[in-house]
């Protein structure tokens, strides 16, 4: 009649190949899922502190006289106990004065609470929510430490604020 032409839709059975892939899928996204659930810290891991001073690229001192080491991070060193100071620890220090001194600080701490000096360990935030640990790396003023894993959530912008500075050859990674 008029040229109508008939649309037969078939639905093919799906093969075991088809069914293996779906809950191969399925399995990976709930174990994706489920990590990332681990990965956000509970709300007993967090802590608001104040700075008194800060110490060098990667530890300062709150009011309470608590010592707090940023985690992830390793900054140069200054001069102390008859070693010369390294490259960029004078502004590595200044930086993070800038950044978190005479304020008040969110510490995110770990399973790890302390180093063998009784240094807390933290991922630092400051009121605009910003990672200063992040901060320092993409400023290249410290460099990154992995050596003890990375949460989930702050690796990917750990690495790459890093490796920013790297191609920028900001800080530590100006050539000489």
């Amino acid at each position: 009649m008029g040229g109508e032409v008939e649309v037969v839709r078939s639905f093919r059975r799906p093969t075991p190949a088809m069914i293996a892939t779906l809950c191969f899928s399925a399995l990976l996204c709930s174990r994706i899922l489920s990590r990332a659930n681990i990965a956000v810290p509970d709300e007993s891991t967090i802590r608001v502190v104040s700075v008194a001073r800060v110490l060098d690229g990667d530890t300062f001192e709150c009011t309470d006289g608590q010592r707090i080491r940023l985690l992830g991070i390793d900054a140069p060193e200054l001069e102390h106990s008859g070693h010369p100071a390294e490259k960029c620890s004078r502004q590595s220090a200044l930086l993070l004065t800038q950044l978190i001194d005479d304020r008040d600080v969110r510490l995110r701490l770990e399973r790890r609470k302390t180093d063998r000096y009784g240094r807390t360990l933290a991922w630092v935030f400051d009121s605009d929510d910003r990672c200063i640990n992040r901060e320092m790396l993409h400023a290249g003023m410290a460099r990154l430490l992995a050596d003890f894993g990375l949460p989930q959530d702050l690796e990917p912008l750990l690495r790459s604020a890093e490796a920013e500075a790297r191609v920028r050859r900001a800080g530590i990674w100006a050539r000489r």
